[in-house]
């Protein structure tokens, strides 16, 4: 049996290990509106094909995107709906995993249950250049920092948004880079995603690449009801090594 991946919140950029075959977005390209939560409707379009859909969706306490998913799909047996609980890099991360499991494995319970156990091992932040995401992570008021300070979030075990620390750096992409250079010493499976911010993107895979040495999948965002303000975002994500 064929499977294909469904994801609502990143789109793969050129060379990534996916094709038309496994992998489709429910909103295939940047929108220069505001925001906006896929429509069932958009699930049973990129549902259409006569593959079984694994669908990830953004967090459910963030997003209507799960439950438009199950609307459109719940009764469909050739679908599984998956709440990512991440998005951006975190989603990009979980559904190439997902679809090397659909190459190694045609039983459909078994890649599901393999997803979901790792799905629980994303580690994911972002930052976020307005105070939206200061809100959502329960600040009462945006932060006032001084120049070349950056706040990186990061993204909880059920989707919820965290404020990580606070960082001093010369640009958004170095405050990542910073986060993220603890952890991920030892891991190969990196990703990173941007929304409208392709040159911060590049250099902070660059500065990953020095250090991880292995291959960086990088994902451009597709329009979600993320609450992440209007000024685009710039994520990283990769697998926690098991203790």
């Amino acid at each position: 049996m064929q499977y294909r991946i469904v994801t609502d919140t990143v789109l793969p950029l050129a060379g990534a290990p996916f094709s038309e075959q496994t992998f489709t977005p429910v909103l295939p390209r940047l929108s220069q509106e505001g925001p906006l939560c896929p429509s069932p409707a958009q699930y049973r379009l990129a549902c259409r094909s006569g593959a079984f859909n694994i669908i990830l969706t953004a967090p459910a306490q963030l997003s209507g995107a799960y439950a438009a998913a199950c609307a459109a799909l719940a009764h469909n047996p050739a679908a599984a709906i998956l709440d990512s609980r991440t998005f951006g890099a975190g989603q990009l991360l979980l559904a190439a995993y997902a679809a090397e499991r659909a190459e190694e494995d045609r039983f459909s319970a078994r890649i599901l249950r393999d997803v979901q156990r790792r799905r629980g091992r994303i580690r994911c932040f972002f930052t976020a250049p307005d105070s939206t995401a200061a809100f959502v992570s329960h600040r009462k008021r945006p932060p006032l920092f001084p120049p070349f300070c950056f706040t990186v979030y990061t993204v909880g075990s059920e989707g919820e948004i965290r404020r990580f620390n606070t960082v001093s750096a010369r640009s958004a992409s170095d405050a990542l880079f910073f986060s993220l250079r603890p952890y991920i010493s030892h891991t190969k499976k990196i990703a990173v995603v941007h929304d409208r911010s392709p040159k911060a993107a590049q250099r902070l895979i660059a500065r990953l690449s020095a250090v991880c040495g292995g291959h960086i999948l990088c994902g451009e965002s597709i329009r979600t009801d993320l609450p992440l303000g209007q000024g685009g975002f710039l994520s990283a994500a990769f697998f926690q090594t098991e203790e």
